[in-house]
């Protein structure tokens, strides 16, 4: 590019400004195209991953179970949306034995019955929601 005669009109001047600016322009939707998939293909491992934790720390617990040398400890298995009880909104205490999901209070054992069983009413019976907890978890302590 070469800098502009001094009888140039200001418009052809700044022309290859102009064009130069429009380049980078289109170069940064391209890129935000590409970002834009990258973060929809990001999403759906994303989601694979939260279910692979799901079927691994679940099988973990159902296999913890059948262990006779001492007490089990579980890993924490995720809310079918991928979010884990003990982290964010939720703060939940970690179940790592079948005495933890015990000693739930009504009110854990209602948010840990609606994280895993989302849309689906509590039973009434503090019991009851334990039980599914259980369930949910790979425990088949009773």
């Amino acid at each position: 590019m070469q800098a502009p005669e001094f009888h140039d009109s200001p418009t052809s001047a700044i022309q290859p400004i102009y064009d130069c600016l429009q380049s980078i322009l289109d170069r940064f939707d391209k890129l935000e195209d590409r970002l834009d998939k990258l973060e929809q293909r990001f999403d759906k491992v994303e989601a694979r991953t939260a279910r692979f934790q799901w079927i691994t720390a679940k099988s973990h617990n159902i296999l913890c179970d059948s262990n006779v040398n001492g007490q089990p400890k579980y890993e924490e298995v995720p809310f079918p949306d991928g979010s884990l009880p003990t982290d964010g909104q939720h703060k939940l205490p970690l179940l790592s034995t079948s005495e933890a999901v015990d000693e739930l209070s009504s009110a854990e054992a209602t948010a840990y019955h609606e994280g895993y069983y989302p849309g689906v009413t509590p039973p009434y019976s503090l019991g009851s929601r334990k039980s599914a907890i259980k369930q949910a978890i790979g425990c088949r302590a009773g």
